[in-house]
């Protein structure tokens, strides 16, 4: 995201460091090939991977993460401004959830929980984009996913026009948050202290704060 890189400008600039940039293949977090590019990118291309969701997955041994500098929740996205919440979406509507969140996880006990007569129609995405598209096109009523990346999506697609994207709440599950670090080898111990006391004195003075407002981004800085 555009925020992850101002903040990695931000904590170059707090250690007088010059910052370079190198993007990763879009793949899933918990697939074995994003892994094994981390890997190759920690040992060859950089010191550290900025905007990893700190979600409940198993890490590999040689993967440490800095403290979280941003922090933001799931919603459910529509268009259809009659909805204020997931509660308030018709049953014979699709709703899309973004696979290997803790969103998706809760959603699909919740529905497991649910009369079969009373559950949604759940349609599990992989791609931010493929999500909200089938969102705009009216064949999913509803879009689970992290907020920053409905906006930053939304934003993106040609398509989008000017159909109102909203932020509904999940109930009746509970709030959601996500917040997002740094990775970085568990071999650098004293690279992950520096970037940690970096990030503590960004959100103590503001500045994460005036990069979240700067970009209209939801959610706030992580505590």
């Amino acid at each position: 995201m555009e925020l992850d890189r101002q903040v990695g400008n931000a904590i170059a600039e707090s250690l007088f460091l010059e910052v370079g940039f190198h993007t990763l293949s879009p793949v899933l977090a918990n697939n074995e090939e994003f892994w094994e590019e981390l890997f190759l990118a920690l040992a060859d291309e950089c010191v550290a991977l900025l905007g990893f969701r700190l979600e409940p997955v198993t890490l590999p041994e040689w993967v440490t993460v800095t403290r979280p500098y941003y922090k933001a929740s799931h919603v459910l996205a529509v268009t259809n401004p009659e909805v204020e919440s997931l509660a308030d979406l018709p049953r014979d509507q699709f709703v899309g959830s973004r696979l290997f969140t803790l969103a998706d996880q809760q959603f699909l006990a919740y529905l497991q929980a649910l009369p079969a007569d009373q559950r949604w129609s759940r349609l599990p995405f992989t791609s931010n984009e493929h999500q909200l598209t089938y969102l705009l096109e009216g064949k999913i009523g509803g879009a689970i996913a992290w907020a920053p990346a409905v906006h930053e999506t939304v934003s993106k697609l040609e398509d989008a026009g000017d159909t109102p994207v909203r932020y509904s709440r999940l109930e009746p599950l509970p709030e959601i948050v996500t917040e997002v670090g740094l990775v970085l080898r568990s071999q650098d111990t004293y690279l992950r202290q520096t970037f940690d006391d970096s990030i503590r004195y960004l959100v103590e003075a503001g500045i994460i704060q005036e990069i979240i407002e700067a970009l209209s981004y939801p959610g706030s800085p992580a505590e």
